[in-house]
């Protein structure tokens, strides 16, 4: 049997554009590394809102460890419930692929399906619906 590595990484993210939590998880977890190298999945956020400024310490190289550290002092990463994480996954950023299974295509699908009172199921690229 082949063995592999999992690696548990903690990231920090400062969100300049309100990007937002779930479009910045989909983001980490649907980029498309060549051979499927690496497959990271978020099991957990935890947020915090802070005044922003160039001179802030989250943005200065010799205090950001300190400050990441007293910002998220003694405060776990929040587990999501599988509930939230297919929620996540059905609203995700959609794959770049053209025509698959996963959950946006699948639901675009579906709701296409809908809309048009379509109850036959073709080979048609939902997709493209």
């Amino acid at each position: 049997m082949a063995t592999t590595k999992v690696y548990k990484i903690e990231l920090m993210v400062i969100d300049h554009d309100d990007i937002g939590e779930d479009d910045i998880v989909a983001l980490l977890e649907h980029t498309r590394y060549a051979n499927h190298a690496i497959s990271p999945r978020v099991m957990g956020v935890d947020d915090r809102e802070v005044e922003w400024s160039d001179d802030h310490p989250l943005n200065q190289i010799g205090g950001c460890d300190a400050a990441y550290d007293a910002l998220f002092v003694d405060e776990p990463v929040v587990e999501k419930t599988l509930e939230e994480k297919l929620h996540d996954m059905m609203t995700a950023v959609p794959c770049t692929q053209e025509y698959c299974a996963c959950p946006w295509h699948m639901e675009q699908y579906e709701r296409s399906r809908i809309r048009t009172g379509s109850a036959i199921i073709t080979d048609t690229d939902p997709a493209k619906d």
